[in-house]
């Protein structure tokens, strides 16, 4: 994964990636690329549970409160079609404050890095249309979630050290074996950093086991919907985002076909 775009941060959760452009702001936690950077991120795990929790509501219940991502004026999903439902993805630690909290793992640090005096942020709770079972690779559905990644959540600042979400590119829901399934989502969108934008984008990817994906569904129709935990990676490359989204879409679908082939290889293996 971490090859397949070379500047690339993983959390335990999202990933995210980014382009060049120019702007005011005072230097800040993370620094621009050039050149190529790689993090990894995980959950803050504190007394309690950590991971995300994904519950599924009718769309006529939007915009949910708390919750930023693909909800139109006038209620329901706004996707370019009829859903009857939406996912809302609540992180945590901790829960229901519209957010939730990521460590950094710098455990090569590298003075180049963009990302090498990142200890940590938040991640904003979303909700997006939920689309069913399968692969959507080019998606292109337009979001608006600001400060979806926020290395500097105590600076007081919603456009420094910050990811905004912009668009969804792909999703990934199917059972993997009789009693695992896979969730991933895609994002692009562009990183606030040093006063400077970059293009990027955002992968979260949710390994499931135990149940297949027709039971997650089922859990995630109840009133407290399905914890699980989740993995990601980030990346950050000084080219054009017209290049940086087109090398996403392709790269980020190739991978996560891989990623399923692997699972279910290692499931009939078991």
């Amino acid at each position: 994964m971490k090859n397949l775009l070379k500047p690339v941060v993983v959390f335990s959760g999202i990933m995210l990636s980014a382009v060049s452009g120019v702007g005011t702001a005072q230097a800040g936690i993370l620094t621009p690329p050039p050149p190529d950077s790689t993090a990894a991120f995980s959950p803050v795990v504190n007394v309690g549970a950590s991971g995300v929790r994904v519950k599924f509501l009718a769309a006529s219940t939007c915009p949910v409160v708390g919750f930023a991502g693909v909800c139109d004026a006038s209620g329901g999903a706004n996707d370019g079609s009829l859903v009857p439902e939406v996912s809302t993805f609540d992180f945590l630690p901790p829960s229901g404050s519209g957010y939730g909290e990521f460590k950094v793992d710098n455990s090569q640090p590298d003075p180049t890095n963009s990302f090498s005096s990142a200890r940590g942020g938040r991640i904003k709770d979303f909700v997006l249309p939920f689309l069913g079972q399968g692969e959507r690779l080019n998606l292109n559905l337009p979001v608006n979630i600001t400060a979806f990644l926020d290395f500097d959540p105590t600076g007081g600042d919603a456009v420094m050290d910050t990811f905004d979400a912009t668009t969804l590119t792909s999703v990934v829901f199917q059972s993997t074996s009789p009693n695992s399934a896979v969730a991933q989502f895609s994002f692009n969108g562009i990183y606030h950093i040093d006063g400077q934008t970059f293009s990027g984008t955002v992968n979260i990817s949710q390994p499931i086991s135990g149940i297949d994906a027709l039971e997650v569904i089922r859990r995630a129709r109840r009133t407290n919907g399905f914890l699980t935990s989740y993995s990601g990676q980030t990346t950050v490359v000084p080219e054009p985002l017209t290049m940086l989204g087109a090398g996403a879409a392709f790269g980020f679908g190739s991978f996560f076909k891989r990623k399923i082939s692997k699972t279910k290889k290692g499931d009939k293996a078991a």
